[in-house]
C-alpha cells in the first residue's frame, strides 16, 4: 500500500515536469520518467508524472489537481478542514488552516513503501521540498501532520 504525501499549494501555476526532473538532476539524484509514462516534459498542465526508480519496485507517482478543474482539490480541502476541527486551538492550526483555505492546487505523491530504498525516498523528498518552494506549498505526510520544510508544525494522525 503507498504512503501518500501532499503539498497543499497557494499558487495555481506548476513547474513542468521537465522543471521537476531538472530539480532532481541538480540535487545529484537518478531522475528518469517511468518507461511507461507518457509525458510531455515541457506541459505546464500536466496531471500526473510517474518516476522511475531505481529499484525494480513501482514508480513514484506524482498527482497534480487543480481548483475549478473538477472538485478534488476542494474535496480534499474540505475533509482536512473538518479533521482539524478536533485539533486544539494554536497559531499553528490558525496558520494551516488559514493556507488550505487560500489552496488552488495540491499534489499528490504515492510512494511504493514495499518496493522504496533510501535513493527512493530521497526523490520523494526531494520532489516535495521542490513543489512546496515553488508554488508556495504546505507539506502533509499522511498519518504525521502537516510540515513546514523539515518541521512538523502540526501533528495530526
Amino acid at each position: 500500500m503507498p504512503h501518500t504525501l501532499r503539498v497543499f499549494c497557494r499558487k495555481s501555476e506548476a513547474p513542468t515536469p521537465g522543471e521537476v526532473l531538472s530539480a532532481l538532476t541538480t540535487a545529484k539524484l537518478p531522475a528518469q520518467v517511468a518507461p511507461e509514462a507518457d509525458i510531455v516534459l515541457t506541459d505546464p498542465t500536466w496531471e500526473q508524472i510517474a518516476l522511475g526508480l531505481p529499484t525494480d519496485g513501482g514508480a513514484l507517482v506524482v498527482d497534480r489537481d487543480v481548483k475549478g478543474r473538477g472538485s478534488i482539490v476542494e474535496d480534499e480541502v474540505r475533509e482536512f478542514l473538518r479533521s482539524l476541527e478536533a485539533v486544539p486551538r494554536s497559531k499553528a492550526r490558525e496558520r494551516v488552516i488559514g493556507h488550505l483555505r487560500g489552496t488552488k492546487q495540491m499534489f499528490a505523491l504515492q510512494v511504493p513503501t514495499a518496493s522504496i530504498g533510501p535513493t527512493g525516498w530521497a526523490i520523494a523528498h526531494a520532489v516535495m521540498r521542490y513543489l512546496v518552494s515553488r508554488c508556495d506549498g504546505l507539506m502533509h505526510a499522511e498519518g504525521e501532520g502537516f510540515y513546514r520544510g523539515n518541521d512538523l508544525i502540526l501533528e495530526l494522525a
